[in-house]
């Protein structure tokens, strides 16, 4: 079993929780978000960092909402979309719906929200029939990517069933627990399981997030979500060969910051979550079992997360890395460390990423400055494509050209980044873009272009493609030193 300090070594004890607070409150004023935690600890732990190491792509992402999307063929025609470009797998979101009243535990899981003539939300439970419903829509959305030759990533997700806009992250509950006669495994996780045990052909790559963005349930219910691991895998497997079953992976998602999920959610800038956290932590670090959170991260293949680094106009490359070291900001003060997972061998999946190019939480205002959609890449704009709330639209007066372009230099930074991310802290093994809304750079999500326009960008397509052809084909990075931190350890620094 793991536990880890900062530096990525074994640690038998508690101990670590009680000398890196002190140590993070005193260093928290002078971050600048976690650049200053990412340029100053680049050092990377891994034993094969100066390897030649192929390109990691950048890949699409399948979004679908409720039974409209998936029992539709709104979810193959996304498939169909995303198979067009460049690239070996792509990722799922099936998203689900949980129902609550007040601030209970949860009442059920459903699949079909809906409004009735009154306005309110409606969302029927599970049942066996729906849950046998959604197994068989997904096994046709799965199927249809894996006769395209792709490889499935998996990451479902729960929205709030009542309207409300309640938050996923902060969502504590068991998935174990029977809800109204069905857990979270019942409804989610075991139909998912069967469907790619049905679709899946024997050289099909399987990575199977038991959640996403749910960081609070993760390290609130550790053990619960440890034992899931082994009857995805052989639920995933069943039957099947021995080759498959060497294809399967499983991992954890969770959001890239506030990942117990229970202090400081009403704050919005991340520089300011961490200069605040040592202090809210001594409140809560009670309530963690260490031991099984660290037996947990032991035990999965993978970690994901939701990544939006908070960020500002011409960032160098290294600072893509500001979410990923948020986290194990975060991580640390649970004992572990991303490092000392990547050291024994786990990978890092950003299971989410994009910029928004909103400026509100509410995702109905764009942003009209670069430094806005920069530092709350998180904020966007919800709904179908409009010319009047696109926030990239270069032919609008009030900023979008600055805001577009800043969009542009993201991603080219973040290619850049995942063709040499080798020469940084952290090693990324896949990265997939969030498909929907204003994020949507490749216009997947049907509502994404509309008569009006699309969120859809070709210049950034076209890069994306060539990016993800050089990593098809094998092509290894020469390192690149121009924008690693002069006191760094990796083998860029030790060329400079």
């Amino acid at each position: 079993m793991l536990r880890l300090n900062a530096k990525g070594n074994i640690q038998t004890t508690r101990s670590v929780r009680f000398w890196l607070a002190p140590l993070m409150i005193a260093l928290a004023p002078s971050l600048q978000f976690c650049q200053t935690v990412n340029s100053h600890q680049s050092s990377v732990a891994n034993a094969d960092t100066d390897s030649p190491h192929p390109i990691t792509e950048l890949n699409s992402s399948v979004i679908a909402v409720g039974d409209g999307d998936w029992q539709s063929d709104r979810c193959v025609q996304m498939v169909d979309r995303a198979s067009k470009y460049k690239q070996s797998k792509i990722m799922f979101v099936p998203t689900l719906f949980w129902v609550q009243t007040g601030d209970g535990p949860i009442d059920h899981y459903c699949y079909d929200r809906r409004q009735d003539s009154s306005g309110r939300f409606q969302c029927d439970a599970a049942d066996n029939q729906k849950i046998l419903a959604f197994k068989n829509a997904m096994q046709r959305c799965f199927k249809r990517a894996i006769d395209a030759g792709l490889s499935i990533a998996v990451t479902p997700h729960l929205d709030d069933g009542t309207g409300q806009g309640r938050w996923r992250n902060i969502l504590n509950f068991d998935p174990l627990d029977k809800r109204s006669g069905y857990s979270y495994a019942d409804a989610v996780i075991y139909p998912i399981a069967d469907a790619l045990n049905a679709a899946a052909a024997d050289q099909t790559d399987i990575y199977f997030g038991m959640q996403g963005e749910m960081s609070a349930t993760v390290f609130r219910h550790p053990s619960s979500w440890r034992s899931l691991i082994a009857i995805i895998k052989d639920r995933v497997g069943k039957d099947r060969s021995t080759l498959f079953k060497g294809h399967i992976q499983v991992g954890v998602s969770t959001n890239f910051n506030k990942l117990c999920g229970c202090i400081g959610l009403d704050i919005v800038d991340p520089q300011e979550f961490v200069s605040q956290y040592p202090v809210l932590w001594q409140k809560v670090q009670g309530e963690f079992d260490l031991t099984e959170v660290a037996a947990l991260f032991d035990a999965v293949d993978y970690v994901g997360m939701s990544s939006y680094p908070s960020l500002r106009p011409n960032f160098p490359t290294s600072e893509i890395e500001n979410a990923m070291s948020q986290f194990d900001f975060e991580f640390q003060f649970f004992g572990l460390s991303l490092q000392g997972l990547m050291q024994h061998g786990k990978k890092i999946h950003l299971s989410e990423y994009g910029v928004g190019g909103g400026s509100s939480q509410n995702g109905n205002v764009k942003a009209s400055k670069a430094v806005d959609a920069a530092k709350f890449p998180f904020f966007g704009v919800f709904g179908a494509y409009s010319s009047v709330s696109d926030p990239w639209d270069p032919s609008d007066q009030s900023g979008s050209r600055e805001v577009r372009d800043y969009r542009r230099y993201f991603y080219t930074k973040t290619l850049e980044y995942l063709r040499h991310e080798r020469a940084y802290k952290y090693r990324v093994d896949a990265a997939f873009l969030w498909d929907q809304s204003s994020w949507d750079i490749q216009g997947i999500y049907p509502e994404s272009s509309t008569s009006q326009g699309s969120f859809r960008d070709q210049a950034l397509v076209d890069l994306i493609n060539q990016h993800n052809s050089d990593a098809m084909s094998g092509v290894v990075p020469k390192p690149e030193c121009t924008d690693v931190p002069p006191d760094a350890t990796s083998s860029c620094s030790q060329q400079m």
